[in-house]
């Protein structure tokens, strides 16, 4: 009976430890084929490191770190171990090159004050440095510079690619390995130059992952590709943002929190970040679009909030409110996804100084923040004449506050609460900025005119 008791103890333990498992497989993997998300919804979570190395040892399609139990077969001389580990075997330092060798490429590394030399001996390739000592042993294919000796990324000066047998790996100016001599390809991605995180692009068995600097493994290499998010300027978002797609379908991970979104959208892209003054300090969002079944919505991943993707279109925010388009009609949101101005203008212009230009029964006009009607609805035309001006620049912040109005077939100027500040009586009307004036013509055979806005000798 106390044998029987024990052995059903242990079935259960048993069982209850596989429930778990397979609950944790089905509701937290990142790239699972269960149901798909509600509509205008995310699946979205946040998982530890620990959590993700468990997941991805029970689900193939994850963005989750795992160490490799696979052997893979390294050169002889043992420079690259198959898992980076700190204990890697190191060089023979005291070896140095003997014979005739050609130098292919040299470095000098301004950091350290050393240079080491790719050189070549018959068919193979090498490293050398100061006396002739070698570093990367003399037996590769080919050997380069990683960052293609690219002066403005200091970050990953000195890093060598080498590659043998269709394989690459990097290693260290000093031989030391990075990775494993196992990838089809390492790719240089200058946006990794900068940011706070340290990563490579991979590619094995035909499929491509992401490892730290370090050689660990934090995307394994299972998908059709790997890309960071990067913003207007080429550089990382803040936070780091890894995309994946398989099966043309997106996802992603957030390399700081490690946030994930499954691999079940179809766009993925960088919307912008934004810069809030709250209190005493300034935060910034970082928004990201998504798209599913043609529909855009917004995840703010610094807030851990969601615009429901329902949207044909989403622009970026401009003094708080967000241009949306749906069902062919503009209307304005907030940051939290909030219509703050309905959507219901045939057309509309991002907020610019206070107003956006829109269209209502084919006509422009123009509203405030607080939705009130500043210029009115009676324009075939308006537009900005300078819509981003210099600062510091008094012409450039003159102008900005000036709008150019076409009414039948005439031109004027309007300024923002719609006030007449050139008559609208010129067939043809443009900006002379350096002037400080228009150049007009009230008819297109007559003689040109140069008008000065009222005001505008108090500016010069």
């Amino acid at each position: 009976m106390k044998k029987y008791f024990v052995e059903n103890q242990f079935l259960v333990a048993f069982l209850s430890l596989f429930f778990f498992a397979f609950c944790v497989i089905h509701n937290s993997t990142l790239g699972q084929t269960g149901k798909p998300p509600k509509k205008g919804s995310f699946q979205r979570t946040v998982v530890s490191r620990t959590e993700l190395r468990k997941l991805d040892s029970l689900k193939s399609d994850s963005l989750a770190p795992q160490p490799s139990n696979k052997s893979t077969k390294v050169d002889n001389i043992g420079d690259f171990s198959t898992v980076y580990s700190a204990n890697s075997i190191k060089q023979n330092t005291s070896s140095r090159i003997s014979g005739k060798y050609i130098t292919i490429d040299t470095l000098f590394l301004e950091n350290i004050g050393f240079t080491i030399q790719i050189v070549q001996q018959g068919k193979f390739q090498g490293v050398i440095g100061e006396a002739g000592k070698i570093l990367v042993p003399i037996t590769y294919d080919q050997v380069e510079f990683y960052n293609q000796k690219d002066s403005l990324c200091s970050r990953w000066e000195g890093v060598l690619r080498v590659r043998k047998g269709g394989l690459c790996a990097l290693a260290r100016h000093d031989g030391n390995p990075i990775t494993a001599l196992s990838y089809e390809e390492i790719p240089y991605l200058p946006e990794t130059c900068s940011g706070s995180q340290q990563v490579f692009k991979v590619k094995q068995g035909g499929k491509y992952g992401l490892l730290d600097s370090k050689g660990g493994i934090l995307i394994r290499p299972v998908y059709d590709d790997v890309f960071l998010l990067k913003n207007e300027k080429g550089k990382q978002t803040v936070p780091a943002v890894a995309c994946v797609r398989k099966q043309g379908k997106y996802g992603f991970l957030e390399l700081v929190t490690k946030q994930i979104l499954p691999t079940n959208y179809d766009k993925i892209a960088f919307l912008q970040q934004l810069e809030i003054q709250e209190k005493d300090k300034i935060k910034t969002h970082l928004l990201i679009k998504v798209q599913l079944k043609g529909k855009w919505g917004v995840m703010n991943l610094s807030e851990q909030e969601n615009i429901p993707m329902e949207y044909d279109e989403i622009n970026a925010f401009r003094e708080g409110f967000a241009l949306v388009q749906k069902d062919g009609k503009f209307g304005f949101i907030d940051l939290k996804g909030r219509e703050k101005i309905a959507i219901k203008y045939d057309y509309a212009q991002d907020f610019v100084q206070g107003i956006a230009i829109v269209k209502k029964n084919e006509a422009f006009g123009a509203i405030d923040t607080d939705k009130k009607e500043v210029i009115a609805f009676e324009y075939q035309q308006i537009e900005y004449l300078i819509e981003k001006p210099k600062k510091g620049n008094d012409a450039h912040e003159f102008f900005a506050q000036l709008l150019k109005v076409k009414k039948g077939n005439k031109y004027g100027i309007v300024n923002q609460q719609g006030k007449i500040i050139i008559p609208i009586e010129f067939e043809s009307l443009n900006l002379d900025i350096k002037g400080f004036g228009f150049r007009a013509k009230r008819t297109q055979e007559g003689e040109e005119e140069f008008l000065v806005p009222p005001t505008a000798n108090a500016k010069k």
